[in-house]
């Protein structure tokens, strides 16, 4: 019944068309990432809508949530080589792309993907170096999590004055 309110709740009007706007597609992703920790299934609705308009942001997103949320669905293994996985991989490429053309929400993703190791291996430094790049443009998500890697020296040594500077920029947006 939840699933099916918040499914609801995206109306027609807001979900792009496959023509792709840009502007809606971008805020379907921020509010999906608003309602992260809070509403699962409004995240879900939120960033199927912007993979459906070819998005590619939100279908790794998609698969993020779901990995997130591996350990409270039945009978799957997060470290398996699960279907979700091999759709993060396949994504993970036109993820860096869109990265490294300067995407602020793209960078922050992909630094994601390399601090949890997902569709990649783990590495802390390349995570730090695609959330800085995110956070200096501007992402209160990228600055959030900046400030996570100063305080607890994820591909940085620990600054404890920077990682408060990051999570101030960031509570300040």
């Amino acid at each position: 019944a939840a699933a099916a309110a918040t499914a609801e709740a995206v109306s027609a009007t807001e979900q792009p068309k496959k023509t792709g706007d840009e502007a809606r597609t971008q805020r379907l992703l921020e509010q999906g990432l608003r309602l992260w920790g809070s509403d699962f299934h409004g995240a879900v609705v939120r960033f199927r809508a912007a993979a459906a308009a070819g998005h590619v942001g939100g279908s790794v997103l998609v698969c993020l949530l779901l990995l997130e949320h591996s350990a409270m669905l039945p009978g799957i293994d997060r470290e398996s080589h699960h279907p979700w996985q091999a759709r993060v991989r396949d994504g993970f490429a036109q993820l860096q792309a869109r990265a490294e053309q300067g995407d602020p929400l793209h960078q922050f993703l992909l630094g994601t993907c390399f601090l949890d190791g997902i569709g990649t291996g783990r590495s802390d430094a390349h995570a730090f170096r695609w959330m800085h790049a995110a956070a200096v443009q501007g992402s209160v998500w990228a600055m959030s999590d900046l400030g996570w890697c100063y305080a607890n020296a994820r591909g940085t040594p620990v600054d404890r004055q920077l990682a408060v500077a990051w999570y101030r920029r960031a509570a300040a947006q």
